[in-house]
């Protein structure tokens, strides 16, 4: 499933914020919001974000600053905008000065990496589309009489997983049933608020919500109708995967060792890693690298949890009954940037994940090159770390030169170089100096000359890097071992028609409907989107900021609870009780002069 960001134009920008001023002037806070986001076109600001005619690599940028690629999308959507809970998801974007000290510190103190540079961020609602788009998917298989009962499973990562919680909810709203299993990877989804995230703009969501929420995800989960139904498959349940050559009836191991035959249908995987130096931010902490507490677990039964990091326990070996605790770090082991990230220092996560058929050890990313990467040639992190070295590193050199004595007693504190004088120091330095000022007096008479550098010259400088760390945020989906002893066994298992129905024309479509870039995507609405940028208005744009109004709500739904949801106005000499008035979940944003 690939999902993403597309800003508008610069034209539909301006008329939808000049539509969003004079409806805020009619309708106030009833006004529809307007696309903050537009494809960046001012020609000196592409050129100091490294768009020189010399540049080979094919970039686009959005007005914030953020890289996109060469028709101006951005897969997954820009790194810093993650959110840690799904109302969230239709709300701003990461912004305010906690955001602008993180983007300072990932340009100016970043020891050289520049993959991961932090800038303004777009409205959220992108987000809430993929939801949208990955619920439509669902229900397609679902709607479809050939295969309404196949099983589906999602193996999410990072913000997908927050994704997949919120489509499985609209499926349910639906009147569908949801996937048949879900593994969470890397989950930035945060049951507890931090201090770090009060810190950014808007009311943040109160952790009885946060937890709720995630337990109404894994009940809807529980509703499924093999849940439950015994630990293991049935003879009968073996008898047809084999009837329908789904397994070998000689050569598999499903008759010789029951942990092949797991019944996973209804169950939620947490896989987690405590070396996570990204969900391990101070303003994130989600449960893919924290995970769930066993004070919250204990209470949903189909939550299985699995950890990964680096010298802990085996991946697979019998269920614990004793909370994880961090392995004490050894010599020449991965270490967290402690600046920006929570250490791991909790005893209170139970990992439950069942007993595998072949136990494994966690190796992080860049385990024998010492959790290093080198940047390659025409990959997304080039072309974003080739940006933001472009905006950052000084385009010109400066060079200051003692000239006491040298012939140039003439020339006086404060004057400016002529043409052919900075002609005679270029000659004796081999440098085209553009300017030159003198400096001082006497015998400490200096001249600064600055010279600026070629095209060729910047191009060249932006290109080259250091080796970068692995910041660990993939390191379990980016496994080998994973997919192949963990994740196969934690599936929900079973006998999918969409592979030959319609001759297999209807599993192309499921392929096309879950790519977003797919001119014969078959949803219009998302053609238009990857197309333009625009959204849907009715389905989708105009809930922007108003989650209240569009998510599902009730037993399987998400809680939308947010501190200082209210303000309390003291009663008056003549009143008897205080008055409450609502606050909004995130300000209006100021009309702008466009």
């Amino acid at each position: 499933f690939y999902w993403g960001y597309k800003p508008v134009d610069h034209a539909t920008y301006i008329d939808d914020q000049r539509r969003y001023r004079d409806e805020r002037a009619k309708s106030g806070d009833a006004a529809k919001l307007p696309y903050n986001a537009y494809q960046e076109d001012d020609n000196a600001t592409l050129a100091k974000l490294g768009h020189i005619p010399q540049t080979t690599l094919k970039f686009q940028n959005d007005n914030f600053g953020n890289v996109l690629d060469d028709v101006y999308a951005k897969g997954g959507g820009t790194f810093a905008n993650a959110t840690t809970t799904i109302p969230d998801m239709l709300g701003p974007g990461s912004g305010g000065p906690a955001n602008a000290a993180a983007g300072f510190a990932s340009f100016h103190l970043n020891a050289g990496d520049f993959t991961h540079p932090i800038y303004d961020n777009p409205h959220r609602i992108y987000q809430f589309f993929a939801a949208q788009r990955l619920a439509d998917l669902i229900l397609m298989i679902r709607r479809e009489p050939a295969t309404k009962r196949d099983p589906i499973n999602i193996v999410a990562h990072s913000q997908g997983t927050i994704i997949t919680m919120l489509a499985n909810m609209l499926v349910m709203q639906a009147n569908e049933k949801p996937a048949d299993c879900v593994i969470l990877n890397h989950s930035p989804y945060a049951l507890e608020k931090t201090a770090a995230e009060g810190m950014t703009p808007g009311h943040h969501q109160t952790d009885r919500a946060r937890q709720q929420t995630f337990k109404n995800f894994c009940q809807l989960m529980a509703t499924n109708a093999r849940y439950g139904k015994g630990e293991y498959h049935t003879q009968a349940e073996i008898d047809e995967l084999e009837g329908a050559i789904c397994l070998s009836k000689t050569n598999s191991q499903w008759r010789k060792n029951k942990l092949y035959t797991r019944n996973n249908f209804g169950k939620v995987y947490n896989y987690f890693c405590p070396n996570d130096s990204v969900v391990s931010l101070l303003n994130v902490q989600g449960l893919g690298w924290r995970g769930v507490p066993h004070d919250i677990a204990s209470g949903i039964d189909n939550l299985r949890q699995r950890v990964f990091c680096e010298n802990g326990p085996e991946i697979g070996g019998s269920p614990l009954s004793v909370p994880f605790e961090m392995p004490a770090l050894e010599k020449d082991c991965f270490e967290q940037d402690t600046l920006a990230t929570r250490q791991y220092t909790f005893a209170d996560v139970v990992v439950n994940g069942e007993q595998l058929p072949v136990t494994f050890r966690h190796q992080l990313q860049g385990a024998g090159s010492q959790y290093k990467y080198s940047i390659v040639p025409g990959s997304p992190d080039q072309d974003i770390s080739f940006s933001a070295k472009a905006t950052v590193i000084a385009r010109t050199e400066t060079d200051f030169k003692n000239i006491s004595g040298a012939g140039f007693d003439s020339l006086q504190p404060g004057q400016e170089l002529t043409p052919a004088e900075l002609a005679m120091f270029a000659k004796k330095y081999g440098k085209p100096y553009t300017k030159g000022v003198v400096l001082g007096g006497g015998y400490n008479k200096t001249v600064q000359l600055i010279y600026e550098k070629t095209p060729d010259e910047l191009q060249k400088e932006w290109l080259q890097s250091k080796q970068v760390g692995y910041s660990q945020h993939s390191s379990i989906v980016m496994s080998k071992d994973t997919p192949a002893k963990a994740m196969a066994f934690d599936l929900a298992v079973g006998i999918c028609g969409a592979f030959d129905h319609e001759n297999g024309e209807f599993w192309v479509k499921l392929l096309r409907r879950g790519d977003w870039r797919m001119k014969l995507n078959g949803l219009p609405r998302t053609v238009d989107y990857y197309n333009t940028g625009i959204l849907n208005k009715a389905d989708t744009k105009d809930y922007m900021n108003r989650p209240d109004d569009i998510l599902p709500k009730g037993q399987y739904g998400v809680v939308n609870e947010y501190y200082h949801s209210t303000t309390v106005k003291p009663a008056r000499h003549n009143e008897i009780y205080n008055t409450e008035t609502p606050n909004l979940q995130w300000d209006m944003p100021k009309p702008l002069n466009v």
